[in-house]
C-alpha cells in the first residue's frame, strides 16, 4: 500500500527533504548548523562552572531531538492518517515555496560553519567577526581543555541520537507504546497534554481580571463620569433654551410689551433715585 511505504514522501519529495534537513538542524545533528550552536551553548554552560545549567540544557536537547522526529515520523513515516480522498490531492508545493525551503535547507547545512570551534578548520570566524562588539563583556572562561570540549560534543551528539532512536521507537517501531503510557501515567499525561494549564490560569486571572477591570471603567467612568458630564451639560444648555425659548415667541406686540415695560422700569428707577 502506497500508503503505508512512504507515499507522501513520493509525491512530496522536496517538502521532505527540507523538512529532514530542518530536524537535524534543530535536533543539533553535527554537520549542520543547529549543532554548532547547541554545542557552543552547553559548553559555555559547563564551562562557566554551571554543569546544573549544562544539564538542564542536556535534557532541552534530548527533547528538542524527540519531539522534532516525532513531527517527521508522524508526516511522512508509518500509515497515513488522512482519508484515500485527501491523501490523492497530496502535491507537491509550487516554486514559490519551495525555492525558499532549498535555500533555507542550504543554509541549515551550512550555515553553521561560519563559527567552528577552536583549531577546526578556519576556527571561529563569526566570533571573531563579533569580537569587537563584544570586547567590553566579561569571557565566562580562560584557555580550556580541547579534551573536554570534544567529550562533552560527543555527549550532546549521542544525547540528540538518543532523542531520534527514543522517537523512532515510539512513532514507527513500536507506535503503540504512547498510548499504553499514557494510559499508565494519566495524571502526567494530562498535565503535559495541557500544558501545565498555564493558559487557563492566565485565562482565568489576567484575561477575565482585565475584561472585569474594563468593564468597571466602562461602567463607572465612561457611563457616569464622562457620559454624565457630557450629558449634564446638554440637558442644561437643552433647559434653558427651553426657558429663553418662551421668551422669543415672535409676537412684535409681546416684543413692543417686553420694551415699554423696561422703559417704565428705567424710568421708575431714576425717579425713585
Amino acid at each position: 500500500d502506497i500508503r503505508k511505504m512512504g507515499g507522501l514522501r513520493a509525491k512530496m519529495p522536496i517538502t521532505f527533504w527540507t523538512f529532514a534537513v530542518a530536524c537535524c538542524a534543530i535536533a543539533g545533528l553535527p554537520v549542520f548548523s543547529g549543532f554548532f550552536s547547541k554545542d557552543a551553548v552547553l559548553f559555555q554552560a559547563y564551562e562557566s562552572g554551571h554543569p546544573v545549567l549544562w544539564a538542564i540544557g542536556a535534557c532541552g536537547a534530548l527533547l528538542t531531538a524527540f519531539y522534532m522526529f516525532r513531527l517527521l515520523f508522524l508526516t511522512f513515516f508509518g500509515e497515513c492518517r488522512a482519508d484515500h480522498h485527501t491523501f490523492e490531492h497530496f502535491h507537491e508545493s509550487p516554486p514559490a515555496m519551495t525555492v525558499p525551503l532549498v535555500i533555507l535547507a542550504g543554509l541549515s547545512i551550512g550555515g553553521g560553519w561560519v563559527g567552528l570551534p577552536a583549531g577546526w578548520l578556519w576556527g571561529d570566524r563569526f566570533g571573531e567577526f563579533l569580537a569587537p562588539a563584544l570586547a567590553a563583556l566579561p569571557h565566562a572562561h580562560g584557555e580550556h581543555s580541547a579534551g573536554r570540549e570534544y567529550a562533552l560534543m560527543a555527549t550532546s551528539v549521542l544525547i540528540a541520537l538518543a532523542g531520534i532512536l527514543l522517537a523512532y521507537v515510539f512513532y514507527v517501531r513500536s507506535p503503540r507504546i504512547p498510548s499504553r503510557l499514557s494510559a499508565q501515567l494519566r495524571g502526567l499525561y494530562d498535565t503535559l497534554l495541557g500544558k501545565y494549564w498555564v493558559d487557563e490560569l492566565y485565562g482565568a486571572t489576567v484575561v477575565r481580571g482585565t475584561f472585569a477591570f474594563a468593564n468597571a471603567l466602562w461602567r463607572y467612568v465612561d457611563v457616569i463620569v464622562i457620559d454624565g458630564l457630557v450629558n449634564g451639560v446638554g440637558g442644561m444648555i437643552q433647559t434653558q433654551s427651553g426657558l429663553w425659548r418662551r421668551l422669543q415667541t415672535g409676537n412684535v406686540q409681546h416684543y413692543a410689551f417686553t420694551f415699554l415695560a423696561g422703559v417704565i422700569l428705567v424710568i421708575g428707577y431714576f425717579l425713585i433715585r
